[in-house]
């Protein structure tokens, strides 16, 4: 024979089912010695406890019970540091990258072939839009300005690397932001 869950049960007890299923459960404790022993002490305990007198609790009580659970605040720069982890790490991989790359020139130059290696050639593409970012960057703050963008051959030799460090940044933000946050979110779930 089938007894009753413990849920059936305290359902029972607390009148917290529809009719139908009341009367097959009440069906069941006709026949059932177990099942109905175990509803008349349910009961009991019941009556009991709501026939002690209600303790009142003292004046201090919920505050000091709140400052046990209550979470510690983590302070302002601790929680801003952890929450920018990734874009300071990719922030001090590209830094290192580039002062790598700008402090050993004889790496782009050493070539035991004539066809450029497939290195120089990313970094080629890569600083041709690092160029055209600069380009369209200086022309959107003269057009702010009020001032025709002027238009010239050369290139600024000393404004690539504060443009290629602020466009890296600005990229590793983004991927931060939209791709690792929501990765990160996903596997906490």
């Amino acid at each position: 024979m089938n007894h009753l869950s413990n849920n059936e049960l305290q359902s029972l007890i607390d009148g917290a089912i529809m009719n139908g299923e009341r009367s097959r459960l009440m069906a069941h404790l006709e026949e059932c010695d177990r099942c109905r022993r175990e509803i008349e002490f349910h009961r009991s305990v019941t009556r009991v406890a709501r026939a002690l007198p209600s303790v009142k609790p003292s004046a201090n009580f919920t505050e000091r019970v709140m400052t046990r659970i209550a979470p510690r605040e983590q302070s302002a720069w601790l929680r801003w540091t952890l929450n920018n982890l990734g874009n300071i790490f990719g922030m001090i991989f590209v830094l290192g990258v580039l002062g790598y790359f700008l402090t050993t020139p004889k790496l782009f130059t050493f070539q035991t072939s004539n066809e450029p290696s497939k290195l120089t050639e990313a970094l080629q593409t890569y600083h041709g839009l690092y160029d055209n970012a600069k380009t369209f960057i200086v022309g959107q703050a003269e057009k702010l300005k009020g001032n025709p963008p002027a238009v010239s051959a050369a290139t600024d030799e000393t404004g690539k690397i504060p443009v290629m460090v602020v466009s890296s940044l600005l990229l590793l933000v983004l991927l931060d932001r939209f791709v690792f946050q929501r990765i990160s979110r996903v596997r906490m779930r």
